[in-house]
């Protein structure tokens, strides 16, 4: 099927899941899937502490000073709004977004891949 637009698509996802379903060849209950959207930011951007808002998600591509490794992605959680402070979350570790941008800042790119990181987000419904 091809659809244009993506309110389309989103009408004809919605007919096609209720046919399924009433064919018993799609489970009734329905799953919530995070989709995220890369953020095209460029290396000052990516300095802003004001980017690093919760639920965004961080990947590296390269090693960086501070104990960041190529594959890594990791999640901001929180955000003290009084210090203004965001932490973010690896999977046994938590850091400071503070800490990533000044690791950002010391690291020195080791080949010609991007130093930066990746930033994404998790787009607005409608």
């Amino acid at each position: 099927m091809i659809s244009p637009r993506h309110e389309e698509a989103r009408k004809v996802a919605a007919i096609v899941r209720q046919q399924l379903k009433a064919q018993g060849a799609m489970g009734a209950e329905d799953h919530a899937v995070k989709v995220l959207r890369r953020l095209d930011l460029g290396p000052e951007a990516c300095l802003d502490l004001l980017h690093y808002a919760p639920g965004r998600v961080i990947g590296f591509h390269t090693r960086t000073a501070g104990g960041f490794r190529p594959g890594e992605k990791w999640t901001v959680e929180t955000r003290d709004k009084a210090a203004l402070r965001q932490s973010i979350m690896y999977p046994g570790e938590r850091k400071s977004v503070w800490e990533l941008v000044q690791a950002l800042r010391s690291s020195k790119p080791q080949s010609s891949n991007r130093m930066m990181p990746d930033l994404w987000a998790t787009p607005k419904r409608k």
